[in-house]
């Protein structure tokens, strides 16, 4: 009786051993992100013509990618897109107007590109160009009016939101609430997602995303355990932040200094 006792003790501790060796070896499960869950679960804002929005995304401090935009039916559209290579920005006073850009460009090969694709496009008029450090800055007028801007390209920066997963926890008359989840995901390699905070609010009636501020701690590669501590340990853990808001319905569009300057034929 006594042996059978150690024997399955010892069966016991073997099982919990070779648990502990696996638990390193390969993460428990992972977790789908947003993004790849099915159409009726995912993020979405309501469709209008009228709107104002604004995205960033960024990792440890330094932003990666941010839009503005307000648009108008029947009127007005401005545009402005941030990036860690410059700016750039798109004016349009209504429809059937002349749209006017301002980009910013620091890499001497694309700025000579734009340059040329300029000259090469009858419809592109090189208004002004002005240097400030390592950024050189140009603006052109385009007498082509069509301009694609709608609830679609909002919809499109959902996908920094969704690069996570998210869980319900709260819901009222005016909001429903969902916070980011930590766990391990697999995006184009294993990730390990910590210390995530924030929430994603959305209104009960639209189903519409209002905001969201939302950040994550997120360390790669992490295909295991013992890959996620070595990872750790060699600073392969980034801080990503998320910031959205969408407002359809009323909007108001100012015409830039800069168009104002370029187009009477000043310098900006």
């Amino acid at each position: 009786m006594k042996g059978r006792t150690a024997y399955l003790i010892m069966a016991v501790l073997a099982l919990v051993c070779f648990g502990m060796i696996l638990s390193v070896v390969y993460p428990f499960s992972t977790i789908e992100s947003q993004s790849r869950a099915p159409s009726e679960e995912r993020f979405s804002v309501a469709d209008a013509e009228t709107f104002s929005h604004e995205v960033a995304y960024m990792i440890d401090g330094d932003i990666e990618i941010a839009h503005e935009v307000v648009t108008i039916e029947g009127g007005a559209t401005h545009f402005v897109t941030k990036s860690s290579n410059g700016r750039s920005e798109r004016f349009q006073a209504a429809p059937d107007k002349p749209k006017y850009f301002l980009n910013e460009i620091s890499d001497e090969e694309t700025l000579e590109y734009v340059r040329e694709s300029i000259q090469d496009d009858t419809n592109m008029t090189l208004l002004a160009e002005s240097t400030d450090g390592e950024y050189t800055t140009l603006y052109v007028r385009d007498d082509d009016p069509s301009f694609e801007i709608s609830s679609d390209t909002v919809s499109g920066n959902l996908l920094y939101v969704e690069k996570i997963a998210y869980e319900q926890t709260e819901e009222s008359a005016e909001h429903r609430i969902y916070e980011p989840q930590n766990g391990w995901y697999r995006f184009y390699e294993h990730v390990r997602i910590t210390d995530a905070s924030g929430e994603v609010r959305v209104d009960p009636d639209t189903d519409s995303v209002q905001s969201a501020n939302v950040s994550w701690d997120q360390t790669s590669p992490a295909e295991t355990y013992a890959h996620y501590a070595v990872a750790r340990l060699l600073g392969g853990t980034e801080r990503h932040a998320v910031t959205f808001e969408y407002e359809p319905g009323e909007a108001t569009v100012e015409t830039p200094d800069w168009v104002e300057a370029v187009r009477d034929g000043h310098e900006p």
